[in-house]
């Protein structure tokens, strides 16, 4: 790198730094607010250091050294073309963000039909926002992700992106259209996967709940209604555990599709 000015270097480290960054503030595990913020920065600059030293990343960039450096004075499009490039790091990881958020929103619908979010119900003022469930559902997925590697994946995919996409690729009038990608070809999947999650499990406090309408018919002098929240929470846990491996096993799958689902829109924006 001695053979560039300092000026081009530190136009490249911003365009890859940039980049990194987007992938930092959606994908899983990376966006955790677990993982502090200088953390984070350390972590951002490691990588850009790395990707220079890489030979196809430094190619791409210092290919078009002089064009970058005179878009990055100081004006308004310097700032748009900073966004654009942590545009690309935000498809990347945008599929698997979705993922995560179909979880949590399975997990709350769960956790309200089983009554554990009963203290929200009764207090919203006072109760916490969210019950346990939701924490366990999103916990599961960030280790289901870290467990088969991939934000690894999500690393070297940036990484490939200044191959396919080259910085300054993703310009102002190109917005829009990336914009309405991540909502309809991905966002597409966000319903379907918080239903399948959620189905089973609803479906099961549906049969107690007629279960528990037959038996009032029954029995009317039964205290129904004081036992019906802890049973339903009961057969929620129970229904839980039983379906666990099959309920890691599809989100194995959706995190994969998701990295897939990444490096198509990735494809589409180099054209």
């Amino acid at each position: 790198m001695t053979d560039w000015s300092q000026s081009a270097i530190f136009a490249a480290a911003a365009l890859v730094g940039a980049r990194i960054a987007g992938l930092f503030l959606v994908a899983p595990f990376f966006r955790s607010s677990l993982f502090p913020w200088r953390l984070k920065l350390g972590v951002i600059g490691l990588l850009t250091v790395t990707a220079l030293s890489s030979p196809a990343v430094s190619t791409s960039l210092f290919e078009r050294a002089s064009e970058l450096q005179l878009r990055l004075a100081p004006s308004l499009g310097a700032w748009l073309l900073l966004a654009g490039e942590a545009i690309i790091g935000i498809v990347i990881a945008w599929s698997a963000f979705l993922v995560l958020g179909a979880v949590r929103g399975a997990a709350s619908l769960i956790s309200q039909q089983a009554g554990l979010s009963a203290a929200a119900i009764a207090d919203p003022q006072g109760a916490a926002e969210e019950s346990a469930l939701p924490f366990f559902h999103a916990a599961l997925t960030v280790f289901i992700f870290i467990s088969l590697d991939l934000h690894l994946s999500m690393i070297r995919l940036v990484f490939e992106s200044f191959t396919v996409a080259p910085p300054g690729s993703v310009t102002i009038d190109l917005m829009p259209e990336l914009c309405a990608q991540l909502v309809w070809r991905v966002g597409a999947d966000l319903l379907s996967t918080a239903l399948i999650l959620a189905i089973p499990l609803c479906l099961t406090l549906a049969l107690v709940s007629m279960a528990q309408g037959l038996l009032g018919r029954v029995l009317p002098e039964a205290e129904l209604f004081t036992l019906g929240l802890p049973v339903r929470s009961c057969v929620a846990i129970v229904s839980l555990v039983a379906i666990l491996p099959a309920m890691s096993e599809f989100l194995r799958l959706r995190l994969d599709g998701a990295i897939a689902d990444g490096r198509m829109l990735l494809a589409g924006l180099g054209g």
